[in-house]
Protein backbone atom coordinates (compact mmCIF):
# COMPACT_ATOMS: atom_id res chain seq x y z
CA UNK A 1 0.00 0.00 0.00
CA UNK A 2 2.77 2.08 0.36
CA UNK A 3 3.17 2.61 -3.19
CA UNK A 4 -0.41 4.14 -3.41
CA UNK A 5 1.03 7.00 -1.44
CA UNK A 6 4.68 7.99 -2.40
CA UNK A 7 4.71 7.46 -6.38
CA UNK A 8 1.42 8.78 -7.60
CA UNK A 9 1.71 11.82 -6.35
CA UNK A 10 5.36 12.15 -8.21
CA UNK A 11 4.01 11.35 -11.49
CA UNK A 12 0.77 13.74 -11.10
CA UNK A 13 3.08 16.60 -10.09
CA UNK A 14 5.32 15.97 -13.06
CA UNK A 15 2.32 15.62 -15.78
CA UNK A 16 1.32 18.96 -14.24
CA UNK A 17 4.65 20.84 -14.32
CA UNK A 18 5.82 19.22 -17.79
CA UNK A 19 2.13 19.60 -18.83
CA UNK A 20 3.03 16.14 -20.59
CA UNK A 21 -0.26 13.61 -19.70
CA UNK A 22 1.98 10.95 -20.33
CA UNK A 23 3.48 10.90 -17.00
CA UNK A 24 -0.36 11.38 -15.72
CA UNK A 25 -1.54 8.03 -18.39
CA UNK A 26 1.22 5.93 -16.62
CA UNK A 27 0.05 7.12 -13.31
CA UNK A 28 -3.28 5.93 -13.65
CA UNK A 29 -2.26 2.68 -15.25
CA UNK A 30 0.41 1.37 -12.48
CA UNK A 31 -2.14 2.99 -9.48
CA UNK A 32 -5.33 0.51 -10.92
CA UNK A 33 -2.26 -2.11 -11.31
CA UNK A 34 -1.49 -1.85 -7.77
CA UNK A 35 -5.32 -0.76 -6.56
CA UNK A 36 -6.71 -3.90 -8.19
CA UNK A 37 -4.53 -6.17 -6.40
CA UNK A 38 -4.25 -4.71 -2.61
CA UNK A 39 -8.08 -4.03 -2.14
CA UNK A 40 -9.80 -6.86 -0.71
CA UNK A 41 -13.75 -5.92 -2.00
CA UNK A 42 -15.13 -7.96 0.87
CA UNK A 43 -13.63 -5.65 3.68
CA UNK A 44 -13.26 -2.63 1.96
CA UNK A 45 -9.46 -2.22 2.76
CA UNK A 46 -6.24 -2.79 1.50
CA UNK A 47 -3.76 -5.27 2.19
CA UNK A 48 -0.14 -4.09 2.82
CA UNK A 49 1.46 -6.05 0.28
CA UNK A 50 0.29 -9.43 -1.51
CA UNK A 51 2.72 -11.72 1.47
CA UNK A 52 -0.49 -10.79 3.21
CA UNK A 53 -3.18 -12.20 1.26
CA UNK A 54 -3.18 -15.69 2.91
CA UNK A 55 -2.17 -14.16 6.53
CA UNK A 56 -4.86 -15.12 9.08
CA UNK A 57 -5.03 -13.76 12.82
CA UNK A 58 -5.30 -16.53 15.40
CA UNK A 59 -9.31 -16.00 14.79
CA UNK A 60 -9.05 -16.71 11.33
CA UNK A 61 -9.47 -12.77 10.54
CA UNK A 62 -7.64 -11.07 7.88
CA UNK A 63 -4.58 -9.10 8.49
CA UNK A 64 -4.98 -5.30 6.91
CA UNK A 65 -2.48 -2.49 7.74
CA UNK A 66 -4.33 0.65 9.37
CA UNK A 67 -1.27 3.12 8.47
CA UNK A 68 -1.07 1.82 4.94
CA UNK A 69 -4.82 2.21 4.59
CA UNK A 70 -4.05 6.10 5.67
CA UNK A 71 -1.55 6.42 3.46
CA UNK A 72 -3.26 5.09 0.24
CA UNK A 73 -6.22 7.82 1.43
CA UNK A 74 -3.27 10.20 2.28
CA UNK A 75 -1.54 9.95 -1.06
CA UNK A 76 -5.53 10.88 -3.04
CA UNK A 77 -5.13 14.16 -1.40
CA UNK A 78 -2.16 15.00 -2.53
CA UNK A 79 -2.65 14.10 -5.96
CA UNK A 80 -6.23 15.40 -6.70
CA UNK A 81 -4.87 18.82 -6.64
CA UNK A 82 -2.53 18.16 -9.59
CA UNK A 83 -5.22 16.62 -11.70
CA UNK A 84 -6.44 18.36 -14.75
CA UNK A 85 -9.92 20.03 -14.53
CA UNK A 86 -10.88 17.85 -17.56
CA UNK A 87 -9.52 15.07 -15.95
Amino acid sequence: SDALFMAPPVWTKLSKVTQDSKYLDFMDKQYHKTYNMLWDKEEKLFFRDKSYFNVREKNGEKIFWARGNGWVFGGLALMIPDFPNDW
